[in-house]
């Protein structure tokens, strides 16, 4: 009799593990798209830096880190690093204006004029992206540095940056000006802005992805263009907010970007543009179109950015529970110190 239950149970098991080894096998054959989470935010503590993996991340949740952590935050909702990022740009950007729209001087001149925008994207990059793209790229200014496409493959006619990845490495060219002539700051600014939306997502973004790669129409755009909606979103919530910064801003992008939450229209232009030139067979290994209205941050059909409250509601929240924690640590550790105190005293 036990030797039946003892058969009858070795056939259940092999059983058992024979359905086990089938759904492993089925499951195996299905594609899993999962990427690492975006490092949490927390602008309250000085010491807290934010680290990101270069070609690691989907497009869209480094757009909703990058964008919870300066969306309609002011004052000490913002974090010191940020604080001094506005204070130093509106700085460096109104002193030396006088000294852009003119014509190209000497070398030295043209150092000078090269300093001033390093030190405003520098600035830029510590406001929007946590400093982190510094590290990542290469950057280069000047008279005509972006030539025409025959020169170079990667630029296109009326560019005045461009941005690349080459070898694992983010290029980025911006002209300051064209012949003889030195543009006025606040367009070198919004071809600064244009080319870093750019960089940030090219950088940190997944490459490798092949989920990532068939949806780049809602998200990053198609290679060679790089203006799709994650971009466009992105690139509208950073202008929106810099206007705010400074009046002598309140004009970027105001050609571009005519309304307070439009995105840039020549960049849906050349996206438009880029998917016309794709083939039917080209277009049918790409996911649809589609609008993202369950996202927290989504582009309209007309072109307008909507930024929902959700987004910054629940950064805080998230901040605020993590400032609970730590207060209630920095208690423990108060109550270790005194114990022992108390010990050494007895």
């Amino acid at each position: 009799m036990n030797e039946n239950k003892e058969r009858l149970f070795k056939l259940l098991l092999e059983d058992a593990n024979e359905e086990d080894d089938i759904k492993n096998k089925i499951k195996s054959k299905k594609p899993v798209h999962r990427h690492p989470t975006t490092p949490p935010y927390y602008p309250a503590d000085d010491r807290y830096a934010i680290e990101l993996d270069p070609n690691t991340y989907k497009p869209r949740d480094l757009l909703n880190l990058s964008v919870k952590a300066f969306w309609l935050r002011e004052g000490d909702d913002l974090s010191l690093l940020q604080q001094n990022a506005v204070r130093g740009f509106c700085s460096r950007f109104k002193r030396p204006r006088a000294k852009f729209d003119c014509n190209v001087g000497n070398e030295q001149q043209l150092a000078a004029q090269r300093e001033c925008v390093e030190s405003l994207k520098r600035y830029i990059d510590e406001f929007f992206f946590f400093g982190q793209l510094r590290r990542q790229m290469t950057t280069e200014y000047g008279i005509d540095v972006v030539k025409l496409p025959n020169d170079d493959p990667a630029a296109a006619d009326g560019w005045d940056g461009y941005t690349r990845m080459r070898a694992g490495q983010c290029r980025l060219k911006v002209n300051i000006g064209t012949g003889t002539q030195v543009f006025p700051l606040l367009s070198i600014v919004e071809t600064l802005v244009h080319e870093m939306a750019h960089a940030y997502l090219m950088v940190f973004s997944d490459q490798k992805c092949e989920h990532c790669y068939r949806d780049r129409i809602n998200t990053i755009g198609l290679e060679g263009d790089g203006h799709g909606p994650v971009f466009l979103q992105l690139h509208s919530t950073m202008v929106t907010t810099m206007r705010g910064w400074d009046d002598s801003l309140k004009d970027l992008a105001a050609e571009d970007c005519p309304g307070k939450f439009t995105a840039s229209e020549s960049a849906q232009k050349l996206a438009k543009e880029a998917y016309g030139r794709l083939t039917a067979t080209e277009k049918a290994s790409f996911n649809r179109r589609r609008i993202f209205t369950n996202a927290n941050i989504y582009l309209t059909s007309n072109g307008e950015v909507i930024v929902k409250k959700a987004l910054r509601d629940k950064a805080f929240a998230v901040e605020d529970d993590m400032e609970r924690r730590k207060r209630i640590k920095d208690q423990d550790d108060v109550d270790i110190l005194t114990n022992m105190m108390r010990r050494h005293q007895m």
